[in-house]
């Protein structure tokens, strides 16, 4: 196999000379490198995908927090759920811990949003942006909840989200007509 185009030079002398001989934990390996050590999501993302398709468990979870969170590549729910599904599917030992996680993370993903109080919509979104764990993509799903109800504090969290396209897409003229209606509203 050839290194992804994504990598770099030190990346690629990397991939070569890695102990462990099998190209897939050097892809897993070098994605870490990349978004720790370069700060390049983008290629970080690339590589834990590569990796995933070889069969790493740990490179499978972090490409579908990728799509989850949006690091290196956009939202994507659907695709995040086809590499959580892959983990979550194995009973291997090797897989147990991030079978474990993917499991989770699914559970979060598949749950209804019911609540019909836009404040303890409101006040969940709240938690799960501030204190751990973090989960910003449910945390805008829930805030966008409470503001079509009507809530204002959640009209201009939301209009943070849309702005600076957290947890999802940017739209810069949402947000400025929610914070303008969080605004009037007091």
């Amino acid at each position: 196999p050839t290194p992804a185009p994504q990598t770099t030079r030190l990346s690629r002398q990397s991939a070569v000379c890695h102990p462990v001989g099998a190209w897939e934990p050097a892809w897993s390996l070098l994605a870490f490198l990349e978004h720790s050590v370069h700060c390049n999501e983008a290629a970080a993302q690339a590589l834990y995908e590569l990796s995933a398709a070889q069969g790493n468990g740990a490179a499978c979870l972090n490409a579908g927090y990728g799509h989850y969170y949006g690091i290196g590549t956009p939202v994507n729910y659907d695709v995040a759920r086809q590499f959580f599904r892959k983990v979550a599917d194995k009973t291997e030992p090797v897989w147990a811990s991030n079978s474990k996680g993917a499991q989770e993370i699914l559970a979060k993903m598949d749950a209804p949003i019911t609540e019909k109080d836009p404040g303890a919509l409101f006040q969940e979104a709240t938690k799960l942006w501030h204190a751990p764990p973090y989960d910003i993509g449910r945390s805008r799903q829930l805030c966008t909840k409470a503001a079509e109800q009507g809530h204002v504090g959640a009209k201009g969290m939301l209009s943070d989200f849309l702005f600076f396209g957290l947890g999802g897409g940017k739209d810069e003229v949402q947000a400025y007509r929610l914070a303008a209606e969080a605004a009037a509203a007091g």
